[in-house]
């Protein structure tokens, strides 16, 4: 109780000092694995091993024969930027199951010409160098069987860094919930359950404050972000077209708390994204997906509305024996030039020999 105590206290000290922002860890809310992203992210209650740690680790032991390794890597903007994961899970026993993932997001060999120039104008090209600002989190998840349902909490450690001069630490918190009806699997998901604090510092040596103040610009202090409680209801239904064709459609809401987003509801505090997809699979060896997910109010060139625009995601899978890769072609970067982006996942089961 002590602990919990002292957790509680943190965090409200940090909340006291911090500005919720909108969008803040943005990059937690893309995904993991191709299933889900070919999907349109769904699959949510469907999920199991070690991308269930990301999407609902209350299915972290579901289908899990021992030992589950995934990989995932994805390269989006025309190549700038790269997005990796790795995660593995391990069954402890028929209903208990723990789980370990980390997952980045790099833009490298960025060129840093802050001092490329100096007050008399004259080009220094010796003092061009390089950086990269990354998105790091490693997670940790465990579930089990409280009452009939699955049950699952996944802790997120934070680090964020923008060359040498930023860097974020944050921590928080996932709970999810499932269950199975025959063919309907049902899931709920709180992300970010006791909101998720990111601290900001920076580190400017003399010379890079005289560029900030020489060119107008305001020396970053140090700040807390705070990324609120959002909760996912998902389902899935599970339908027979023959004993070799199976099929499921999927669909999630996402609610969100922290304030008004271009979502398909907006509203203040909540706003609710919809989300849908589909799988058809073949002997449960070649595996076809596809999903709608993003969908926005365009603004008029006037003001107000004038329709709803959406994203479009598809994939493939394809299972041999204990080795399964999936590929998801879909939209990571918005309404950049060279929007979608190619998504590769391999997992593999692996079964310790008994003695």
């Amino acid at each position: 109780f002590t602990a919990i105590s002292l957790l509680f206290h943190i965090i409200g000290f940090v909340m006291a000092q911090a500005e919720v922002a909108k969008y803040a860890n943005e990059f937690l809310e893309i995904g993991v694995g191709a299933r889900n992203l070919a999907m349109g992210k769904n699959g949510i209650s469907t999920t199991s091993s070690a991308v269930a740690l990301y999407w609902n680790p209350s299915l972290i032991s579901n289908n899990l024969t021992d030992i589950d390794i995934h990989f995932m890597h994805s390269i989006y903007l025309g190549g700038i930027a790269t997005y990796n994961y790795v995660g593995i899970a391990r069954k402890l026993d028929t209903a208990r199951g723990i789980a370990f993932g980390f997952l980045r997001i790099s833009v490298d060999n960025i060129p840093n010409t802050l001092e490329f120039m100096d007050k008399t104008g004259a080009l220094h090209w010796d003092r061009i160098s390089y950086f990269s600002v990354s998105d790091n989190a490693l997670l940790a998840g465990y579930n089990t069987v409280i009452y009939g349902f699955n049950g699952g909490a996944t802790l997120k450690l934070i680090y964020r860094q923008g060359g040498k001069w930023a860097k974020a630490y944050g921590f928080g918190f996932d709970l999810a919930i499932s269950r199975k009806y025959n063919n309907t699997s049902i899931a709920i998901v709180l992300r970010d359950a006791l909101t998720t604090p990111v601290l900001w510092t920076y580190s400017l040596d003399e010379q890079i404050k005289d560029v900030f103040i020489w060119t107008g610009n305001e020396l970053p202090r140090q700040s807390v972000e705070i990324s609120m409680p959002s909760l996912r209801l998902a389902s899935s239904q599970r339908i027979l077209f023959h004993k070799d064709i199976i099929g499921n459609i999927d669909g999630t809401i996402t609610i969100y708390t922290d304030g008004m987003r271009n979502t398909i509801i907006t509203g203040k505090p909540f706003s609710v994204d919809i989300t849908a997809g589909a799988e058809l699979t073949y002997k449960e060896i070649i595996f076809i997906r596809a999903g709608i997910y993003n969908i926005q109010k365009e603004k008029a060139m006037f003001g107000g509305y004038s329709r709803l625009t959406s994203f479009f995601s598809g994939g493939i899978g394809l299972k041999l024996g204990r080795l399964s890769l999936d590929y998801a072609l879909l939209n990571l970067a918005g309404n950049s030039p060279l929007p979608y982006s190619h998504v590769f996942s391999a997992a593999i089961d692996i079964i310790p020999r008994q003695n």
